[in-house]
């Protein structure tokens, strides 16, 4: 289940949340249990370090004001 979890390639990775899981109670022995909620994929306003580009500006809205008092007091 690590292994999988894990692997270099992302294509033998678990495919989703509801099969990883899965893989856990099984490897405690507890019954599986079919998710009622499903899980719905977002999309992750954090960038690590990778680059920010013009497509990520609405990421940073309601900083106007902050931005105002930063070049006044530049």
């Amino acid at each position: 289940m690590i292994a999988k979890a894990i692997a270099e390639d992302p294509g033998d990775r678990h495919s989703s949340v509801s099969e990883f899981l899965a893989d856990v109670r099984a490897g405690f022995g507890e019954a599986v249990i079919e998710e009622t909620v499903p899980f719905t994929p977002t999309r992750n306003p954090y960038k690590g370090l990778r680059p920010f580009i013009e497509a990520d500006a609405a990421d940073f809205y309601g900083r106007d004001q902050l931005i105002a008092d930063l070049v006044a007091a530049v």
